[in-house]
């Protein structure tokens, strides 16, 4: 029995570890990854210290992170995805451009696009002369990353 209380009383301070560097995590990455072990832990912890044993502390753990994970998950993911706001420019993904200066595989070119000329990379290190036409793939920085415009693709 004395043995089985050290244990007991071991496992606050593991449950105590756990809240902690969950918080640690939470706090540092803002990203909710961590957040559901971090309350799982300190109701674990506040059950151990009212006297639940070794079994229920884990059976508490397990349970509480997993309905917190199921209950939350869909609630963060739904405000996540309210936050990202699309900026103006992202509207050129998937639109044609014309090259007005030279691209290739080690430099940068420059492509027209709805009246404004933008810096171009290849999206797949091939070379673009002026007058090619081109697709924009994604933006990276303040490039436009082109790729081979093929008249198959829809004319945006």
């Amino acid at each position: 029995m004395v043995v089985l209380a050290a244990i007991e009383v071991e496992l606050l301070y593991l449950w105590g570890a756990i809240f902690l560097a969950a918080l640690i995590i939470e706090l540092k990455t803002f990203n909710l990854t961590s957040v559901w072990f971090c309350v799982s832990a300190l109701i674990t912890l506040i059950a151990g210290i009212f006297g639940a044993n070794i079994y229920w502390q884990i059976v508490i753990f397990i349970v509480t992170s997993t309905v917190l994970l199921i209950v939350t998950k869909p609630l963060v993911r739904k405000v996540a995805k309210k936050g990202h706001e699309k900026t103006n420019v992202d509207r050129f993904i998937g639109k044609k451009a014309l090259v007005t200066k030279k691209i290739t595989a080690d430099h940068y070119g420059e492509v027209s696009i709805e009246n404004s000329i933008w810096r171009a990379a290849s999206f797949d290190e091939s070379s673009f002369k002026v007058g090619d036409k081109v697709v924009v793939k994604e933006i990276s920085g303040v490039k436009l990353v082109v790729s081979k415009f093929k008249e198959i693709e829809e004319d945006n």
